[in-house]
């Protein structure tokens, strides 16, 4: 069902519908992002609560560390990576292991 809100969204920004109205690529972009961020907050609140969002808006640009995570939102370590695998199943994040050499744990 949001997939068709975001079509008739787009639908209704084309400028080929629009003739009158100006309607720059940057305005477009700008909305469809809005619509994006809104229906991710509410599909993450939905699954994850308010824990799964904090921790969606703490992640920056490639990503960061479950630690890094667990500073920003002052959670538990082990509540982080619960909820990141929780986000994890629902394709909302993506994360990568990495055996540490030393000690053979996973990180």
């Amino acid at each position: 069902m949001p997939a068709r809100k975001n079509q008739k969204a787009q639908k209704r920004n084309s400028p080929a519908e629009n003739p009158g109205k100006e309607n720059s690529e940057k305005g477009r972009q700008e909305a469809e992002h809005r619509f994006t961020d809104a229906y991710l907050d509410d599909f993450v609140r939905e699954i994850a609560g308010r824990d799964g969002l904090r921790i969606v808006e703490s992640i920056e640009g490639d990503g960061c560390t479950d630690e890094v995570i667990e500073q920003k939102t002052a959670l538990k370590i082990a509540e982080v990576r619960c909820i990141l695998n929780h986000l994890h199943s629902y394709g909302v994040v993506e994360y990568r292991r990495e055996k540490n050499l030393q000690n053979g744990w996973f990180t």
